[in-house]
């Protein structure tokens, strides 16, 4: 027998409409108002199972975030625990997966000398004495102004320490090595013009040939503050680094720049003798 709960308001076949059924509804009227039925035909699954059925579950997966003071993510057997915070330092981990769950662990602090090689690295980036630039120009000769070089002729900027520069970290048995190398160098001449970019020291400039890296001043800087222009250079380091157990990696760039005074003559022509063939 199926037993199906009925609503508060019942529509019930007359018995004299019912007798003519085989296997009519009848309403128990001592009850509290259940309706009984004889199921006689329960049907079939043919038609359900000719529609396909997907049984590949999609696969769980989970993310996990955690606090800067939590020692790392944590494990299958933390989540599992559900162990309450203990003593001393750690942070709370948070994991979130694809279907629906939501578990949390907490993770201890590491101890002093577990850091890790990427972060010793970092430490040892922090400790690099990268250089301010040194700057120079050819041509370059004195004048009141200090150094000047001249308009209409191509100014070679030239650097000097230019190459790479390691530092060494060790901890707890850790050890992590940063070389910074200087791959770029912009130049800014001062008088407005666009920004020079090298990816060198640059050379003096010769009669023979010059160098990418110049600029040709077109007015004297007689006329500005203390009769030179502003120039200015910012040079770029690019860090590497390599650690125990064979780990190695990049780190973002670095810069250093400085300004300078370039004072800028121009040069005088001075007529000794003039007018006939030789």
């Amino acid at each position: 027998m199926l037993v199906v709960a009925a609503s508060a308001t019942i529509a019930v076949t007359t018995p004299s409409l019912a007798a003519a059924d085989e296997h009519p509804i009848t309403v128990d009227r001592t009850g509290p108002g259940w309706i009984k039925t004889e199921v006689v035909d329960p049907g079939s699954l043919a038609a359900v199972r000719k529609r396909p059925v997907s049984r590949a579950a999609a696969a769980r997966t989970c993310t996990q975030t955690k606090s800067e003071s939590a020692g790392g993510y944590a494990t299958a057997e933390q989540f599992r625990s559900g162990a309450a915070p203990g003593e001393g330092p750690g942070g709370w981990v948070v994991r979130t997966c694809s279907d629906g769950s939501l578990d949390t662990a907490w993770v201890p602090a590491a101890p002093d000398g577990a850091a890790s090689p990427q972060q010793l690295a970092r430490r040892a980036v922090g400790r690099l004495p990268l250089p301010l630039p040194v700057p120079s120009f050819e041509p370059r000769r004195s004048s009141s102004a200090g150094p000047a070089t001249l308009v209409a002729i191509p100014t070679s900027f030239l650097l000097d320490g230019w190459g790479p520069i390691t530092q060494r970290t060790e901890a707890g048995g850790m050890w992590a090595v940063v070389t910074a190398e200087p791959v770029a160098a912009t130049w800014w001449p001062g008088d407005g013009g666009a920004p020079v970019k090298c990816t060198s020291a640059g050379q003096a400039r010769t009669d023979q040939a010059g160098t990418s890296c110049t600029h040709t001043y077109r007015r004297s800087s007689a006329a500005q503050r203390n009769n030179v222009y502003t120039g200015r250079v910012v040079v770029t380091w690019q860090v590497q680094w390599r650690g125990s157990g064979g780990l190695a990696g990049t780190l973002p760039l670095m810069e250093r720049q400085t300004t300078f005074p370039v004072a800028v003559a121009e040069r005088q022509t001075v007529i000794v003798a003039g007018g006939g063939d030789r």
